[in-house]
């Protein structure tokens, strides 16, 4: 559902998993999410995506002509 709402365009909020993004998101903090251009995005923001179907989240650490 939440892929569907961002492909529609729309902001989603879900609970983070895990403990890779810790300390600066701790398991079970609540994200919320918006479409944007990877155009946009810059370096220490985060960025989500789609990966085996589920909606993985990374910090941007570097930006190259090939790709974030």
């Amino acid at each position: 559902m939440i892929i569907e709402l961002l492909r529609s365009g729309q902001r989603a909020r879900f609970v983070a998993r895990g403990g890779s993004m810790w300390p600066s998101v701790p398991s079970r903090s609540q994200i919320e999410v918006e479409p944007c251009p990877a155009a946009e995005l810059r370096v220490g923001q985060l960025a989500a995506f789609e990966h085996g179907g589920q909606v993985v989240v990374h910090r941007v650490l570097r930006i190259t002509p090939e790709g974030i």
